[in-house]
């Protein structure tokens, strides 16, 4: 099938961003632009759009290649994606090669088409994207009772208040409700901004966070640019840990194991990995005098890491 070539191609050569151009067995070439591997415009001259779904469907081709490049969100055809994304569901969320990162990244494609592409017509894109994620995933909803729902408790656990960077009312058309909830979760920060939005969207924390509470570690031995932590097994995995007030970074570490001092509270025994203790903050972070005053923390305060 033509589907399976190509998702075998873009997986094996770990793109994510691609054009391909597949010549079918009547010596027609079409070319295909993939945007976080969803193909988001088809253009095949002399063929209709009934042709190439079915050219899709049949697998009726000879060749293709396909080549990296620098997709723009400008690319996209709401058409093709409302066609295609069913269609290309299984490969696209084929389990060996899933991160939640790639997953989010889907609703960089939702959320243009609901800012971008106004009008009646634009709704089936998104609302067939996002039937086809809730599908897979559960826990995934735009529904607006739930995100506000989810806002609401994503500022109780993490301390972060979304809904409060503007006053503007809750928009009751789809179009703008997305777009609405999208400029709330709007950070230049690649890791705060997966963990936002997997929470929201799909009812899950991920990656591993917690509230920390940073000390000041004047030991000698302390090397800046490290943030010494009681490892414990829920930590093993994690090398860096990244920084937060509000949606905006402060610093950067990486993990170092430091045995229980003066600074370790008894209770500082794990990160907040589940919602329940989220909000409890006892994990303690130890950071070298010179990265607290360049990071602009005091010693003392309590504010959200990332781990990775």
């Amino acid at each position: 099938m033509l589907l399976e070539t190509i998702y075998s191609k873009l997986h094996n050569n770990g793109m994510y961003h691609a054009s391909a151009f597949c010549v079918t067995r009547t010596h027609r070439v079409m070319e295909m632009t993939f945007f976080n591997k969803a193909i988001v415009n088809v253009k095949a001259l002399g063929m209709t759009e009934e042709q190439v779904i079915k050219l899709f469907q049949t697998g009726d081709f000879k060749d293709v290649n396909i080549m990296p490049k620098e997709t723009r969100l400008e690319s996209v055809n709401d058409k093709i994606v409302e066609k295609l994304f069913p269609l290309a569901a299984d490969y696209l969320f084929d389990p060996a090669y899933l991160t939640v990162s790639y997953v989010v990244r889907m609703l960089d494609i939702i959320e243009y088409i609901s800012r971008n592409k106004s009008g009646p017509e634009t709704v089936p894109a998104f609302s067939i994207m996002a039937k086809t994620l809730a599908e897979r995933y559960p826990g995934f909803t735009m529904a607006k009772d739930i995100l506000l729902r989810r806002f609401d408790y994503f500022e109780k656990v993490t301390g972060i208040a979304l809904l409060s960077l503007n006053k503007q009312p809750v928009p009751s058309n789809d179009n703008q409700l997305l777009s609405w909830a999208f400029s709330r979760t709007a950070t230049n920060d690649a890791l705060m901004r997966t963990f936002v939005r997997y929470f929201l969207f799909w009812g899950e924390l991920c990656p591993a966070f917690s509230r920390v509470i940073i000390r000041e570690d004047k030991s000698f031995d302390h090397k800046p640019g490290t943030a010494g932590i009681v490892r414990k097994n829920e930590l093993a995995q994690y090398q860096r840990v990244h920084l937060y007030k509000g949606l905006a970074k402060t610093g950067e570490f990486q993990l170092i194991e430091k045995k229980k001092g003066s600074y370790m509270s008894p209770e500082a025994a794990r990160p907040a990995l589940s919602v329940e203790d989220a909000h409890k903050g006892l994990l303690e972070l130890l950071v070298s005098s010179s990265d607290l005053h360049s990071s602009g923390l005091r010693h003392g305060e309590n504010i959200v890491c990332l781990f990775e």
